[in-house]
């Protein structure tokens, strides 16, 4: 990955934290071709360590919960599985949209 690269998906990050749909839109498909390779290098090892490996065979049995072999999903469950990582992924950006002031609520009045 370039530095330019780096810049371009930092700025996509920042721009998709303060809700702008269409930097999380494409910074899904940025990401996507990535983290495709991912899964299936994951599905391939058919090693599930805790992290994203774990949570790659969460997504797979989620999106196919009668295969008998994740190492033979088919190719557009895998991409599939790739699309709803990157998505949650980016949905994470934005965080709590209620930000660190609904925290307050908690002890006020204690």
């Amino acid at each position: 990955m370039t530095t330019h690269t780096t810049v371009d998906l930092e700025q996509l990050a920042w721009r998709a934290r303060q809700g702008d749909s269409g930097a999380r839109a494409e910074l899904c498909r940025q990401l996507e071709p990535s983290m495709l390779l991912m899964v299936r290098r994951t599905l391939q090892q058919g090693l599930f360590p805790p992290g994203l490996p774990q949570r790659i065979q969460e997504e797979c049995r989620r999106v196919a919960p009668s295969a008998t072999s994740l190492k033979e999903l088919p190719a557009y469950l895998t991409a599939q599985v790739a699309r709803n990582l990157c998505s949650r992924l980016v949905d994470r950006l934005q965080g709590d949209p209620r930000g660190p002031q609904h925290l307050r609520d908690t002890v006020v009045g204690w």
